[in-house]
């Protein structure tokens, strides 16, 4: 009888530990989340994922801005789990539902520079079709971003859950920014100019940084283009 008793005190323990913060978290994706093609898939409202009720949320790993944990909730066919992972320190943010479904709250994510048609927030599907397979694939660095080198143009596309996340223009690089033309031969200053940026941030979202100068002083090493604030 002992034995029963403890076993269930530690069960219900266990459960409290996975799944103990207040289901009010999931208010903070409030909103409707569409997918890569522009089509609603998820609406969260009032403690509700799709009408089911969220009835308990895993502690979270990460932070507001970025983290993921397991949410649980409850409709006429039962208890289920979804997992969710999340960026939100963006201008478009994105989630990731089960490790495979890419969700953003605009339903056409792009911003508003790009490069070779390419802006962030584009999915991977998409620069694989208008570019091909890359030269290179790394994902050593960072495992959180993917990162795609096209050699003969010298730049790279990163992905974070599947989206365009960053874009690296090299010196010497065939492509320039759509809207500005910009590119390494341009300088911060030029490019503060140009996007009024306050200290590298754009107020629609890009973030922009620069490498140091390479030999030739007209020329910085390469510039970035990231949804990510350096």
């Amino acid at each position: 009888m002992k034995k029963i008793i403890l076993l269930t005190v530690f069960l219900i323990v266990f459960a409290q530990n996975c799944f103990a913060l207040d289901p009010s978290f999931i208010n903070k994706f409030e909103g409707t989340w569409y997918d890569d093609s522009g089509n609603v898939y998820m609406t969260i409202s009032n403690g509700r994922i799709n009408g089911a009720k969220v009835v308990d949320i895993g502690t979270p790993i990460g932070s507001n801005s970025g983290g993921s944990a397991n949410v649980r909730v409850i409709d006429d066919k039962g208890y289920r789990d979804i997992y969710f992972e999340w960026i939100c320190h963006t201008v478009n943010p994105l989630l990731q539902i089960n490790n495979s479904i890419n969700l953003h709250k605009d339903k056409d994510p792009r911003t508003f520079e790009s490069v070779g048609g390419i802006y962030l927030g584009m999915p991977q599907s998409e620069v694989l079709k208008r570019y091909g397979k890359p030269d290179l694939i790394d994902d050593k660095d960072n495992p959180s971003i993917i990162r795609w080198l096209y050699r003969n143009d010298k730049w790279i596309i990163g992905f974070t859950f599947g989206c365009v996340s960053e874009i690296v223009i090299f010196a010497n690089s065939t492509r320039r920014f759509d809207w500005s033309g910009f590119n390494c031969y341009n300088s911060p200053d030029e490019y503060r100019k140009k996007y009024n940026m306050n200290y590298d941030n754009i107020s629609t979202g890009e973030h922009f940084s620069f490498a140091k100068p390479t030999s030739d002083f007209r020329q910085i090493g390469c510039v970035v283009m990231s949804m990510f604030s350096n």
